[in-house]
């Protein structure tokens, strides 16, 4: 299933305008964005990604990306990188991950700059599933 998305790359979009668009998934996006910030030194931007993508807005620690989520009516869309050292987190915490995700993560094509995961979020089913991957992309440590 296909969902419009914010593509007017003339437009930055503001966060009324992603508010509107996302409607009802709009208070998962929030606690994603939230729990990505929550992390340390985790910043964020509004990019334009490509034509073919649109608007997202990118969240980044130092010169290393954590994760693009690109607003959609009613859903969103999070692209993930994951290099072999991250795959192997994210076997290692099979069981914290949603069945979907998981398989989702482990049947990307692997190509030489690592998995580009694209996961489409409708609802709040996967939240710590979504949790868990910032976790390990910012390699984010428990005690």
């Amino acid at each position: 299933m296909e969902f419009k998305r914010l593509f007017d790359k003339s437009v930055i979009p503001t966060e009324q305008v992603i508010t509107s668009l996302l409607a009802q998934i709009y208070p998962v996006w929030e606690e994603v964005c939230l729990y990505i910030l929550s992390a340390n030194k985790i910043l964020f931007e509004t990019k334009y990604f490509t034509k073919n993508y649109g608007w997202s807005r990118r969240f980044y620690k130092g010169s290393k990306t954590i994760c693009y989520l690109f607003p959609e009516a009613g859903a969103f869309s999070m692209l993930v990188v994951f290099g072999q050292k991250e795959i192997e987190s994210i076997e290692h915490s099979k069981n914290q991950l949603s069945e979907n995700i998981y398989n989702t993560i482990m049947q990307t094509e692997h190509f030489h700059d690592g998995r580009w995961v694209w996961l489409q979020i409708l609802d709040d089913s996967d939240i710590e599933s979504l949790k868990k991957i910032v976790d390990i992309k910012a390699n984010k440590k428990y005690t």
